[in-house]
């Protein structure tokens, strides 16, 4: 199978775009962050402090001048063993908050990023999903809700503790001897300066690494949603061939920024082990000199290991941060997408009650260039029910689509009872046209579910009498759990006739002035097609109706039927005025009847 790649225009997206968007979702919540910031500058200093406290133990028992036992401890060593267990107490305190409050953070906005991202989805046009992987787009979503847990756990709470702990650090080893200070100091400035050099590239290879991911993923979803077609057509080894192209690339990227990130651990390890090597070196020459005490030996030792731990933290968080914020990006440039068919700054109050529809000198080119339609005129009286045939490519289902604004006019106006169909929300508009598709796709949930779909409000006797009305029941009853059984994923445990007569008994659900069947009995045999007609003369009645068919039979008792072929009316009529013309519908028709 072909790989389709999304034809999105991909905008370069900053760090403050992406943090915009976060910050949405973060309102009501800035007590509690404010909380974690305060925390961890707590936990960062009492951290800190430790080693300080060992620091004058052991400077105390080196320059004690009487042996300590059980009933003679100083007070000076009581007070700072005291010390030491009150820094250890608020230490434990001051990490319960940072363990609870943003876990209780995180969730809850993880929660509206969830919701906001399938708006954002929903805004979109039906093109936008038709050029974009499916499984391209799960992909992102997850990936750009987990992000903010790891960016939220890196900014406000690793950065703010390894921030204010070396600040700290750098403190008590100043109040110290400031020419160690200087050491701290110089490690600190090569090792920012190792960030700056390394992090562009960085950031570069996780997005080459998260774009190629999503490209795997996607490759994958289609091929699982067409596995159908893979198995008839025997063509396992073909997939696995075209997937194991995909994942290898997919894998060399993986590879590069792997490798990187192990090349930038080597050169931070190496520069922890010259600094500290460094330091250790020039305090023990101070210490041989009489310029330090032992205590200030081992602070140094402590707080050596401590910035070394930190810097190599550093650098998973950096690694973790930038892979959150690549993982980001991909969502939030779909995010800043303008929506190809927008909403009405202002929109009017709908006047949809008749259902009378016009298209007027409408013209209509798709992206890839191909013109469907060039001033373009219909009228269909209120009530009417009007065919709608040729062949295929002649613009039948393209009319559909305009009429339900899933696609804009580039010319001309579609209007509804005088009402121009973009002067109204596209929700208002759809809640007034009810509408059967030529492939109905069913959610994986019970049936009555997706028959209710169309009015969450129904009851069961409603659900049943639609049902009934669309020739579904019997088949439903017969299923293990009847209406309560679950459809599987797209509708694929019920055939395609079955799947078509739940679509339509949604519709006999609905109270709508217009109703669309594209192509609606395609999926039936005759006999279902015959019995179903009558279901189809009950749901047309006071509704304007357009049928898009390509049985013809389906259509010869209506009212009027338009004959359409490269996006022109060609012929129309009722089935005997155009049969007695012997045109293009009689062509059509005779053609069906001996086939």
């Amino acid at each position: 199978m072909k790989n389709k790649k999304d034809k999105q225009k991909k905008k370069s997206v900053s760090l403050i775009t992406v943090w915009k968007y976060y910050r949405i979702h973060m309102r009501g919540y800035v007590p509690h962050i404010i909380v974690v910031l305060i925390s961890g500058i707590g936990t960062a200093i009492v951290s800190s402090y430790t080693p300080v406290l060992f620091k004058k133990i052991i400077d105390f028992f080196v320059n004690v001048p009487e042996t300590i036992t059980y009933g003679n401890i100083p007070h000076e060593l009581k007070y700072l063993i005291l010390m030491l267990g009150a820094v250890y107490i608020i230490g434990f305190i001051l990490h319960r908050f940072l363990a609870y409050i943003p876990a209780y953070v995180e969730s809850k906005v993880m929660e509206r990023l969830r919701n906001f991202t399938l708006a954002q989805l929903f805004k979109h046009s039906m093109r936008f999903f038709s050029d974009t992987f499916s499984g391209g787009l799960v992909t992102k979503s997850s990936r750009y809700i987990e992000s903010f847990e790891s960016v939220f756990d890196t900014v406000a709470f690793s950065f703010t503790i390894t921030l204010f702990t070396l600040i700290s650090i750098f403190y008590f080893v100043t109040r110290e001897n400031k020419w160690l200070s200087v050491v701290f100091l110089a490690w600190f400035a090569v090792y920012a300066l190792f960030i700056y050099l390394f992090l562009d590239k960085k950031i570069r290879l996780d997005g080459e690494k998260a774009e190629k991911s999503s490209e795997a993923s996607s490759a994958l979803s289609d091929i699982i949603s067409n596995i159908f077609t893979v198995k008839f057509f025997s063509q396992h080894k073909k997939e696995l061939n075209t997937y194991g192209s995909i994942s290898s690339e997919e894998g060399k990227a993986r590879r590069k920024a792997w490798y990187f990130n192990s090349t930038t651990d080597a050169a931070y390890s190496l520069l922890s082990v010259f600094f500290e090597l460094l330091g250790l070196y020039l305090v023990m020459i101070m210490w041989s000199k009489g310029l330090v005490s032992p205590g200030v030996v081992v602070l140094f030792v402590l707080y050596a290991n401590r910035v070394s731990e930190i810097y190599w933290n550093i650098s998973w968080h950096v690694r973790s941060f930038s892979k959150a914020l690549t993982d980001a990006k991909e969502m939030v440039a779909i995010f800043e997408q303008d929506p190809e068919i927008l909403d009405p700054v202002m929109p009017e109050r709908v006047k949809i009650k008749s259902g009378v529809i016009k298209f007027n000198d409408v013209a209509f080119t798709y992206v890839n260039g191909q013109t469907v339609f060039k001033k373009f005129s219909l009228e269909i009286p209120s009530g009417q029910k009007v065919g709608i045939v040729g062949y295929s490519g002649s613009g039948k289902t393209t009319l559909t689509e305009l009429l339900l604004r899933f696609m804009d006019v580039n010319n001309g106006s579609i209007t509804i009872d005088g009402q121009d169909i973009r002067s109204i929300r596209q929700d208002d508009l759809r809640r007034h046209i009810s509408y059967v598709p030529q492939d109905p796709v069913l959610f994986h949930r019970t049936i009555k579910e997706n028959i209710m779909y169309a009015r969450p409000s129904a009851t069961m006797k409603e659900i049943i009498t639609a049902a009934k009305q669309a020739h579904a029941h019997e088949f439903i009853m017969d299923l293990p759990n009847g209406y309560n059984t679950f459809v599987g994923e797209r509708g694929i445990k019920l055939s395609g006739g079955q799947r078509q007569r739940i679509a339509i008994a949604r519709v006999m659900l609905q109270e709508t002035p217009i109703l669309i069947l594209d192509e609606a009995t395609s999926s039936l045999d005759s006999i279902s097609e015959s019995a179903i007609q009558e279901a189809f003369i009950e749901a047309m009645k006071n509704r304007t109706t357009l049928v898009i068919a390509h049985r013809l039979s389906t259509v010869a008792h209506l009212d009027r039927i338009i004959v359409l072929d490269n996006g022109k009316i060609v012929e129309e009529g009722t089935h005997n005025n155009l049969i007695a013309k012997n045109g293009y519908y009689a062509e059509l028709w005779e053609h069906q009847v001996i086939v």
